[in-house]
């Protein structure tokens, strides 16, 4: 463990006066590690290498067929959260009213996933079979399809920026004729809207035929780099690269909270191995200027680990820890964008996992775990898994936290927010995931799906399982309810 961390520190630092600008010239390249091993031939085709680090298989339960959910488990009559939902089951799309409807399947044959309802909840889009986006509307009726690889919605209005297999960027209004925004050959990778719904940002890689890579020294060198472009269309801003050739990816997180930052993970040597066991979280001034690390340790770079305050301001909800294990060494922090300074706010000896703001911006609904160490795999990490929790703090003045759920039975995963009560996975020891609610000043879970994908799944990778491939829900304003 101190060897891993004393590796981190070393990267820390080369990136750090790497990132001061944009880059001219790449970092010196780390020194490898003894206790993760690289070479030039494995950071070229890094999959070997991931081979190598595998999550061990889990180990086979023997277990009687399972019994039923408990009788009463639902929710009853006007009981439970109102909005709309969107699930997977057996790969395929479901919507919900909430609290009362019925629910509804939208599709057949499978391939579904990451469904998202737009900020009115009139329309929702979905991923099907990796290569094609489609909108449905709020009945369930299906609109349009169009090609895309990735999705995001504006915050503000009704509108898509899709990222498509040959590396454009396109935007358009449910129904209407998709618009260019970056051409095809640009290399986006990941993208963002901006708080205020203007801009939005990426983040790519592109081969430049004619160079040699800096580290196979074969034609075809990378460069990655982030940007933005204005959501109307114009000239895109590319606002920082890695060299040329390029030394480390660049990964977007997404924006600060008052839109005058983009965030950012470093990919060090291109090596998924390395990033799988986390980099310090850093912050790029929109309109241009040095960028810095926000975070002094590593973070996982999952998109459920970072949590921007969803009423403006600088405060972000992030967990802090590196190793992939999602059972250790993680913990909840409240960072200020703007000077740096961090909060704990998680409970001393819990794993965390999931942070979620209420829409309010005074309360964090997280999952959390005893942390006993790096349980590996097998029968110890299942058993270790089934005693997440949930809990909510209070964070409009001094931290104050709740356990809302204690069942022995169930580990619970995933909190998402609508109105005052709070939507959680819940897996059993048979790895069934069923959606429950509670409320958010504590009481009786009760049920609202009793299946969803993924099926058979605890372990997901070293213990985290990205829930929003399978749901999503919407929340009318407070006004509106």
């Amino acid at each position: 463990m101190w060897a891993k961390r004393g590796f981190f520190i070393l990267l820390v630092t080369l990136i750090t006066w790497a990132c001061r600008g944009r880059a001219e010239t790449p970092p010196p390249s780390p020194s490898p590690s003894p206790s993760v091993p690289h070479t030039p031939a494995a950071v070229a085709s890094p999959e070997p290498e991931l081979q190598r680090h595998r999550a061990p298989t889990p180990t086979a339960t023997s277990t009687p067929t399972p019994p039923p959910l408990p009788a009463g488990w639902a929710c009853r009559g006007t009981e439970g959260p109102a909005g709309r939902l969107a699930f997977v089951r057996d790969g395929d799309l479901w919507i919900r009213e909430l609290p009362e409807g019925a629910p509804l399947r939208l599709t057949a044959g499978g391939g579904m996933r990451m469904p998202r309802w737009s900020p009115s909840g009139r329309w929702l889009a979905a991923l099907a079979q990796e290569s094609e986006i489609q909108i449905f509307d709020a009945q369930g009726r299906l609109l349009q399809r169009l090609p895309g690889t990735d999705f995001r919605w504006s915050p503000k209005e009704d509108r898509l920026a899709v990222r498509t297999a040959d590396g454009a960027l396109m935007g358009l209004s449910p129904g209407g004729t998709p618009r260019t925004l970056l051409p095809a050959g640009t290399g986006v990778s990941r993208i963002a809207w901006s708080p205020d719904g203007r801009w939005i940002a990426y983040s790519g890689l592109r081969v430049l035929e004619g160079e040699k890579d800096l580290y196979t020294g074969q034609p075809g060198a990378r460069y990655a780099f982030l940007g933005r472009v204005r959501a109307e269309g114009g000239p895109p801003q590319e606002l920082l690269h890695a060299g040329r050739p390029s030394a480390y990816g660049l990964l977007l997180a997404g924006w600060t909270p008052d839109g005058q930052a983009l965030l950012y993970w470093v990919d060090p040597m291109f090596s998924g191995s390395i990033l799988a066991d986390g980099f310090p979280l850093r912050l790029l001034p929109a309109r241009g200027g040095p960028s810095r690390s926000l975070t002094v340790e590593p973070m996982l770079a999952y998109e459920d680990f970072l949590a921007p305050s969803p009423t403006g301001g600088d405060r972000i909800a992030v967990v802090v820890g590196g190793y992939r294990g999602a059972w250790t060494n993680k913990r909840l922090h409240l960072l200020s964008a703007r000077t740096g300074e961090g909060q704990a706010l998680s409970p001393p000896l819990l794993a965390v996992s999931s942070p979620a703001w209420s829409a309010d911006g005074t309360r964090i609904a997280f999952v959390a775990m005893p942390d006993r160490g790096d349980l590996m795999g097998g029968e110890d990490a299942r058993q270790g898994l089934l005693q997440r929790r949930l809990f909510v703090v209070d964070v409009a003045d001094e931290p104050q936290w709740r356990q809302l759920t204690d069942d022995p039975a169930y580990r619970d995963e995933y909190p998402r927010w609508a109105g005052e009560w709070i939507l959680f996975v819940r897996l059993d020891r048979w790895d069934r995931a069923s959606l429950w609610a509670i409320p958010a000043a504590g009481g009786t879970p009760c049920g609202v799906v009793e299946a969803l994908d993924p099926r058979g799944d605890w372990f997901g990778y070293y213990g985290h399982l990205d829930w929003g491939n399978f749901l999503d829900v919407w929340s009318p304003p407070a006004s509106g309810r």
